[in-house]
């Protein structure tokens, strides 16, 4: 039996170890539904990229991957599927449980770019939202901590990103453009007022 998030909050499902609420997100889960099943006699959750599991969603990483070339200083751009919205993010994710905030942002940069030689600062800046980005519901707040990673140009050139390896599928290109373009193609002013702290911070 296949239902939506709400349903099985609604209906009180049985959980195992009295499965709290928040570890649901009508953010993360709206563009799809999620299948109960019984495995190894317990119920858990299936999302629906496939992967098993149970996900805390209060905690997000943004991160501006940036490199300096030739013609300046670039950052990268990626564009959601018409069906996940379809405007342009850095790159950003989720934090899964045990997991720190540094291994996600070092972990959504391989998924998503498939780039494995960057170098993450600290993270600068963090806000809080609690609307969905496809259906503006309100959902429980999430926190969205902010850091960039630069990596190296080749031959003055940004380096070759590869979206084509990220299971979730959630991107259909990639830019790498200056700031003030990349200011002009974000749809959220969050992620604007974020790279305007990215600026700040490197000096741009």
């Amino acid at each position: 039996m296949i239902k939506t998030i709400k349903q099985i909050l609604k209906e009180g499902v049985d959980f195992p170890a009295k499965f709290p609420k928040e570890y649901f997100s009508q953010k993360m889960y709206s563009e799809g539904e999620l299948i109960k099943e019984r495995i190894k006699g317990r119920q858990e959750v299936v999302d629906n990229s496939g992967r098993f599991g149970l996900v805390k969603m209060t905690e997000m990483v943004q991160c501006w991957v940036w490199t300096r070339t030739d013609d300046g200083v670039k950052v990268l751009v990626l564009h959601r599927h018409k069906n996940k919205g379809a405007f342009w993010q850095p790159v950003c994710g989720r934090v899964e449980d045990e997991e720190t905030l540094l291994q996600a942002v070092e972990r959504e940069i391989e998924e998503e770019t498939s780039l494995s030689e960057f170098e993450v600062g600290d993270e600068f800046f963090k806000f809080t939202f609690d609307r969905d980005y496809l259906t503006n519901e309100l959902i429980d707040p999430v926190t969205e901590h902010v850091f960039s990673a630069e990596v190296q140009s080749q031959d003055g050139r940004a380096p070759e990103v590869d979206i084509l390896n990220n299971f979730s599928d959630e991107h259909d290109m990639w830019r790498w453009v200056s700031v003030k373009d990349a200011l002009k193609m974000l749809k959220w002013n969050d992620n604007k007022l974020a790279l305007g702290k990215f600026m700040e911070r490197e000096k741009l």
